[in-house]
């Protein structure tokens, strides 16, 4: 995404959480001014991704499903609403690794209708003089400030497999401080929850940090592991808070603190 600084062109990466919110309050924003929102619209995303979209679904009365990570699950939610007669309440279905969906006609993520949509998002947004830039921030000036980053680290063989465990071993423990911030509930999807298969994830939402004599709430997670990796997805939330918010430093190094706590390679 380009952005110009003081007469200077430079490009901004937006991740697949930024470029999912977008996307979902422009074709929900669209959808009302054109009238054509179903009666009983879905928003379908993975737990891994970012929890604002939820904000934006509910904010244009979107119920949202959380499905496990890979977009066969979201596929999968879509066979369901099929099966009751209800397809057309499918409105959008994304992931926080670029996958993207706004039609019940395929199973999985569609590339060509991910980069379709942006371009005409895009467009609308540049005959108003609005940049992608200034449509998320003003996202975020709505619905809260996200930190967005994703970290991974990768542990060869047996010995790494026995580190990762022993990582998530101790966030099951009794956690009681994550990057500085109390930790005010541990959600375990290891024995299942929310009625979603057991997975190893995890979820660490922290209390609020307080920045300029305002509350705001932070989060942490989830964090989940594969083969040989770890991946901590983090997020750091604040409501009602401005782009340019100092909340950009204090979150970002709260979250950067994590590797070094656990010891990470």
């Amino acid at each position: 995404m380009p952005e110009s600084t003081e007469g200077i062109s430079e490009y901004e990466l937006l991740t697949g959480n930024q470029t999912g919110m977008l996307l979902l309050d422009y074709i929900c924003s669209q959808r009302v001014k054109h009238g054509k929102m179903p009666a009983d619209p879905v928003m379908v995303k993975t737990i891994v991704t970012m929890d604002m979209g939820e904000q934006i679904a509910t904010h244009y009365g979107l119920r949202t499903i959380n499905v496990l990570t890979g977009f066969k699950f979201i596929g999968e939610q879509i066979g369901k609403l099929e099966e009751q007669g209800k397809a057309d309440s499918y409105v959008f279905g994304f992931e926080e690794s670029y996958g993207y969906l706004t039609g019940s006609y395929v199973r999985d993520k569609d590339g060509v209708d991910g980069a379709y949509m942006i371009c005409e998002m895009f467009s609308y947004y540049a005959t108003k003089g609005i940049s992608l830039l200034d449509k998320l921030d003003e996202l975020y000036k709505t619905y809260g400030y996200c930190l967005n980053t994703l970290h991974s680290y990768e542990f060869d063989g047996s010995a790494g497999f026995a580190k990762m465990q022993s990582i998530m071993q101790a966030f099951r423990g009794d956690i009681k401080e994550f990057g500085g911030k109390k930790v005010v509930k541990l959600l375990d999807y290891a024995s299942g929850l929310d009625g979603l298969p057991k997975r190893l994830y995890l979820k660490c939402p922290v209390r609020s940090i307080r920045l300029q004599l305002r509350s705001r709430s932070c989060k942490y997670g989830p964090h989940r592991t594969s083969s040989n990796q770890f991946s901590p997805a983090r997020a750091g939330c604040c409501r009602a808070c401005a782009a340019a918010c100092p909340c950009r430093t204090a979150l970002h190094t709260a979250v950067c603190a994590f590797p070094r706590e656990w010891r990470f390679p």
